[in-house]
């Protein structure tokens, strides 16, 4: 039979003029051959003498959108459309007009042509099911998914066997968000042997959507392997390839494939807008802006702004100057549309921080309605430019909490907190050093020290003076400064820590332990000394001396109370101007020289690098021999720990000011030499090593401190990665095992409960006594089978309840043992899971028996049914106690409620661990780094004096 013959005779075309019908016959005979030209002609030269044929008009329009031959669509849309104003109930009419229709994309007449034929199509199973089909594919042109869904899925029942039919119902379940169902629809159509190419595009986009970058690969090769060359399909596939390959890092074979759509097709936008980011992600900043400038040009304006968007982000990453410059200039445009993008907001703010207009920057930023990475990292660089560096972190730290996994906010974050290029000068070292110690709360109580540290390099060298109670000290300081400035005579108990400096007038100043102070005059001061109580002297932390002496504008002397007398109160004070001392004078004394207690003092003091000469005091109390001896003594057992040892007499030489040969016999001019070649001539370098040996221990302190803190920290980052790898694991085996487990326990006590059910309506119910009569139960029957029934039920969701809660705490159970408000948080689950499951159970159960369930078993099922457990157990299930209601009315919310709740768990966890993560970092650069740094620097400086 020939293409047309089936619907001839409906037509009622043989009562046409015999001219006319031979015209069409020729006609048909010739559309059987393939001579489509020729039929043509004979259908025109009957519809020029019959121009109401609808059978001619029909056949006309099917040939002339025939490809090859004459082919005219827009005269096939005529010849259709005459078809079916002359014939309106010509259904092969209406569906070929709407295949047309829909072929040039004209989608609204489409989807009315196909309901016409729907409408007209009557038993034709074939045909009704073509035009379902056809009206779905139309809907999902225009955008109307719900539709598209609906006719497709009637197309289906229709047309089971039909692959294509597959791929545009998973095109319209995606379009509609159900994602597992459009997998599933578009797999099948892509399992066929021959899969329709724009199923396999659509496979490879939900791929993508659902972050499966390799498997979405695979369907656009698949998709290249059928599309015809240089089609839309091939150029489509190529281009979902070079995405994916895009998705899965791989820029590089992003770039080749859509170069090698743009080599094919000059125009395409979405591969020139491909190329750009991959460009992008390559970090090929020129070529990504070009890419991006010439997608711009090309886009038409309904596209415009989504290619704005892309561009302003990419020149965003960039963060150069130029790719910044190009943002601002793109943002403009954006912002005409939508004035409070945050994008171009941060791009603009961007422009205004360069061009130092941070009054227009603050501006910009107050637009800002939900703040994103670019718009806090834009408000950081303005906070910067306005010095307001600890404002800046906070914003990075916003920046870093909304996008874990973008280094930029953590790469200037970093910045923030470095100082750039260390300076090689010592002094600005040192105020840098202490510029960072005030800086940070948890090192700031060590930034006095540091301050007392840079106050070295400026102020006298300081030399303690130090030795055992009655090494004469005080005289020696007296004859040192050439002046009777420290008061001697003191008692032991009485003593106080004095630091003799320079002033302009002579006076003393006493400070207490209490921070009080008082001044006094110099006449005041020995008197004052000589008179202290015991309880007076613990009172005083320390007494400076001032005396307008040339000797103290080079050296500043701290005499001390012999270490062996010393006052328990004055200890931390002595010990304080030993460490700070940048040299320390150590008075031996003839006759007693050389203790273990001296060598255990001396080797503390060296032991914190300070220079100490030593000086064999009171030699005015011994022979030439005997000083010998002393001195031979001391350097072999001393050598190690002073620079040298010089004899001297200090009261020979405070009394020798006017006596030139007493002065002489004191060895002061030696004292001096030793002094000048010791003390004197390298109090530049001394102070330099002292300030640097203090700062060092300062900055090991400091080191010491920031690794503790983030060694506390190591253990719980660890705590929080198991707990939330945990956490993972345990939600799946709660899916995958414990919900399996659950549902063959519940479905195990239904099945006990309906046998139960069974037997107690044998026990009540009357049989039939004739072949027409009914089963007869009693209403109190009826109301204790509803009871029974109902109680049970309950008790069987209390006891799935019961272990549902159990298997949640335990889930649970390491989540707060890390995070003290996860309790909390699992208190609500857990009355969620009475809200959202198990209260709604009982409440459909009740509803469900109470609601007309048992008097629909006892009026309509039990009166014709066949006494027996088995057929009224099987009644029950079907009627009352279905299992299938178990898992569609428990089981799955249980589901989705432990979905929720573990998948909250994950979240609060993951958010702690990232925060410790931040937390560690932020340690990292802004106490760690910075110390080691310095440590570094400083070290450089330490083979100083």
């Amino acid at each position: 039979m020939g293409l047309f013959d089936r619907i001839a005779d409906e037509l009622g075309d043989l009562i046409a003029p015999d001219d006319v019908k031979a015209h069409v016959d020729r006609a048909q005979v010739f559309a059987d051959e393939g001579r489509t030209d020729d039929a043509i002609s004979e259908l025109r030269a009957a519809l020029d003498k019959r121009p109401d044929h609808a059978r001619a008009a029909w056949m006309l329009g099917v040939l002339l959108a025939r490809p090859g031959g004459s082919q005219n669509l827009d005269a096939a849309v005529s010849a259709l459309e005459l078809a079916t104003s002359a014939r309106g109930d010509l259904a092969e009419a209406w569906l070929a007009l709407g295949e047309l229709r829909r072929r040039l994309r004209r989608d609204e007449p489409a989807a009315e042509a196909y309901r016409r034929a729907i409408e007209t199509g009557g038993s034709d199973v074939t045909l009704r099911g073509e035009a379902h089909k056809g009206l779905g594919a139309s809907w999902l042109a225009l955008g109307r998914a719900d539709r598209a869904v609906r006719e497709l899925r009637k197309a289906a029942v229709l047309r089971p066997d039909d692959v294509e039919l597959s791929g545009l119902l998973g095109r319209a379940f995606a379009a509609r968000g159900d994602l597992d169902t459009a997998r599933a629809c578009l797999e099948r159509a892509a399992s066929s042997t021959t899969p329709d190419i724009d199923a396999l595009l659509a496979l490879g986009a939900l791929y993508r959507r659902l972050a499966r970058p390799a498997d979405a690969e695979m369907a656009f090769v698949r998709a290249l392997q059928v599309a015809r060359p240089k089609s839309e399909g091939e150029l489509a596939a190529r281009l979902g390839v070079a995405e994916s390959r895009l998705d899965l890092g791989d820029a590089a074979g992003a770039v080749a494939h859509a170069q090698k759509v743009l080599s094919s097709s000059p125009d395409s936008l979405a591969a020139e807008v491909v190329l750009a980011r991959a460009l992008a992600r390559k970090g090929e900043e020129v070529g990504a802006l070009a890419a991006f400038t010439s997608a711009l040009g090309r886009a038409p304006a309904r596209e415009q702004l989504a290619v704005l968007d892309e561009a302003v982000h990419a020149a965003l990453a960039f963060s150069t100057e130029i790719a910044e410059a190009r943002a601002a200039e793109w943002a403009g445009a954006i912002l005409h549309e939508r004035a409070d993008d945050p994008a171009a907001l941060a791009a603009l703010t961007l422009a205004r921080v360069a061009a130092s207009d941070l009054a227009g920057a603050a501006s910009l930023l107050a637009r800002v309605k939900s703040p994103t990475v670019e718009t806090l990292l834009a408000a950081a660089r303005a906070r910067i430019a306005s010095g307001e560096r600890a404002a800046a972190a906070v914003e990075l730290r916003r920046a870093i909490a909304l996008a874990p996994d973008d280094r930029r906010p953590r790469a200037r974050l970093a910045s923030v907190y470095s100082a750039g290029d260390l300076p090689t000068d010592l002094y600005a070292q040192l105020r840098l050093a202490q510029q960072r110690l005030s800086a940070a709360p948890e090192l700031a109580d060590l930034a006095p020290e540091a301050a007392r540290v840079l106050a070295i390099i400026d102020r006298p060298l300081l030399v303690t003076v130090m030795g055992e109670f009655n090494s004469g000290k005080s005289t020696f300081v007296n004859a040192f400064v050439g002046e009777e400035v420290a008061p001697m005579g003191i008692v032991p108990t009485t003593a106080t820590i004095n630091i003799l400096k320079f002033g302009a007038e002579r006076g003393a100043r006493v400070i207490r332990r209490d921070d009080s102070v008082e001044e006094l005059r110099w006449e005041d001061v020995a008197a004052f000394l000589r008179g202290l109580s015991d309880a007076d002297a613990r009172a005083i932390r320390l007494v400076e001396v001032r005396h307008p002496l040339a000797t103290l504008e080079r050296i500043q002397v701290v005499d001390t109370p012999g270490l062996n007398s010393i006052l328990p109160e004055h200890e931390a004070t002595a010990r304080e101007f030993i460490a700070q001392a940048d040299a320390v004078i150590w008075l031996f004394t003839v006759g007693q020289a050389g203790t273990a207690s001296e060598r255990e003092a001396l080797a503390k003091v060296r032991a914190v690098g300070t220079k100490v000469l030593g000086v064999l005091n009171k030699i005015d109390r011994a022979d030439a021999d005997e000083r010998a001896e002393i001195l031979a003594h001391l350097t072999t057992s001393f050598g190690d720990l002073v620079e040298s040892i010089v004899p001297f007499s200090a009261r020979d030489a405070l009394l020798g000011r006017s006596d030139p040969a007493r002065l002489e016999r004191s060895n002061r001019a030696e004292l001096d030499r030793v002094l000048d070649e010791k003390f004197y001539r390298r109090a530049e370098a001394i102070k330099r090593a002292a300030a640097v040996r203090r700062m060092g221990a300062l900055l090991d302190e400091a080191a010491a401190r920031t690794r503790a803190v983030l060694a506390e920290g190591s253990d719980l980052s660890t705590r929080l990665s198991t707990t939330l790898a945990a956490l993972r694991g345990d939600q799946l085996l709660f899916a995958r095992r414990f919900l399996v487990e659950e549902r063959a326990r519940l479905h195990a006590e239904l099945e006990g409960l309906l046998a139960q059910a069974a037997r107690e309506v044998l026990e009540f119910v009357r049989p039939r006594r004739w072949a027409f009569g009914s089963n007869q139960a009693q209403p109190a029957d009826r109301d204790y089978l509803t009871a029974l029934v109902e109680e049970k039920l309950a008790q069987l969701g209390d006891a799935s309840r019961a272990r549902v809660i159990a298997e949640a705490q335990r889930v649970a159970d390491p989540a707060r043992a890390v995070d003290g408000e996860s309790a909390a948080a699992l208190t609500d689950a857990l009355r969620l899971l009475d809200h959202e499951v198990y209260g709604r159970y009982r409440a459909y159960t009740r509803g469900w028996l109470r609601g007309g369930r048992v008097d629909e078993f006892f009026d309509r099922v039990l009166p014709r049914i066949e006494l027996g457990e088995p057929p009224i157990r099987r009644a029950l299930a079907e009627g009352l106690l279905s299992v299938s209601a178990v898992d569609a009315e428990l089981l799955a919310p249980l589901r989705e409620w432990s979905e929720r709740s573990f998948a909250a768990l994950q979240q609060r966890v993951a958010r702690l661990a990232a925060a410790e993560e931040l937390r560690r970092f932020e340690l990292e650069r802004r106490l760690v780094a910075p110390v080691e740094e310095l440590r570094a620097a400083l070290a450089r400086h330490g083979g100083e004096g």
